[in-house]
This record gives structure tokens, sequence and C-alpha cells, in this order.
């Protein structure tokens, strides 16, 4: 039987714990720019933009949207809802004096499909100019449950949406999408 020979090169702690030092950081850069295309790139993965991401003004040909604020509110002995509805989704739009022509609003849900009646608003420069800037748009459709409605508020996008376009002669022409992302309840 032979004997062979085996050459080693002698291990270098050193060379090893450079190693894990360059493994480890290259990991935790692998991580943070992750987490920086995430948060970059979360509404496009999301569908939506949040409100507060919303510029306002929203110019459209002939209405300017200068705010909204959007609330979930009880069904009030007012409002116009279906049977069992009892919480509903309010937007408040508070348009510019200047605007004029014919307003199309409607709800979504967060499938996307068109829920409730849909609104026609036709809006002057005289109305508006009387300090009627404020249009509050309610729902006929939320929710028949108060459970149902507290998953919502832990829901991710897609949220609620309200829909406004502009209606002219040869049809119409979309303003802006505002989605309604889930609030603290408003009790009456």
């Amino acid at each position: 039987m032979s004997e062979e020979i085996v050459h080693s090169t002698p291990v270098n702690p050193e060379n090893k714990s450079n190693s894990f030092l360059l493994i480890t950081l290259f990991t935790v850069f692998l991580l943070i720019l992750g987490g920086a295309m995430l948060t970059l790139y979360a509404k496009e993965f999301a569908g939506v933009e949040p409100s507060s991401e919303i510029r306002y003004p929203i110019q459209g040909e002939s209405i300017t949207i200068d705010t909204a604020s959007i609330i979930w509110r009880e069904v009030q002995e007012r409002d116009v809802a279906e049977d069992g509805v009892v919480i509903i989704p309010e937007v408040t739009l508070k348009l510019n004096q200047q605007s004029s022509g014919s307003l199309i609003a409607f709800f979504r849900d967060v499938e996307g499909a068109t829920v409730g009646d849909p609104f026609r608003i036709d809006l002057s420069p005289e109305e508006l100019a009387s300090n009627q800037t404020t249009l509050t748009l309610t729902n006929t459709v939320g929710y028949k449950k108060h459970s149902d409605f507290r998953g919502y508020l832990f829901s991710e996008p897609p949220y609620w949406e309200l829909v406004l376009k502009e209606n002219f002669s040869e049809g119409t022409k979309e303003i802006c999408v505002i989605p309604i992302p889930p609030t603290e309840l408003k009790t009456k």
C-alpha cells in the first residue's frame, strides 16, 4: 500500500471572517434594495393611489375639484340606502367656483363592480358662486353588517372608489378615481 502525500493549504481564520462579513453585507444590501423597490412601486402593485397622495386640485376640461374628504358612516334617516345596509361611504367634494358642466359620479366596490345608483349633477358657475361649492355624495350600497365593515378596516388595496367623469354631448371623459380607504366609522 502506497502512502499518498496530501498537501493542504492552512486555513487562515481571517479570510473566513472576511468572506462571512462580505456575504452578510451583500445580503443586507439586497434586503434594503428590495424594501426600497417595494416602497417605490407599492402604488403600482396595489393598483390604487392612496387618497393622501392624490394631487389637488384635479382639473377636468370644465370642472375642477379642489379637495375631497372621505368618511364611512352609519346610514341616517335622510339617506336613500338599500334595505339592510347600515354603513355607507360618503365623499364630500369641494369644487372650484369656476366649474361648470355636467358631472357623472358612481361608486365601485373592492372587486371593481359598479355599485349603487350613479349621480348626474349639472353645475353652473352661478350656483357655485353663491357658496354652494361643496357636493356630498353617498352611496345607496355599503355594508349590511358592522362585522363586514370591521374586516374592511384592516384590508389592503384595492379599496372602494368614487369615479368622476365629465359629461359632454359626444360622451364622457374621466376626471379621476378617488379611492375610498377604510376610515374610522362615523356614528350618528
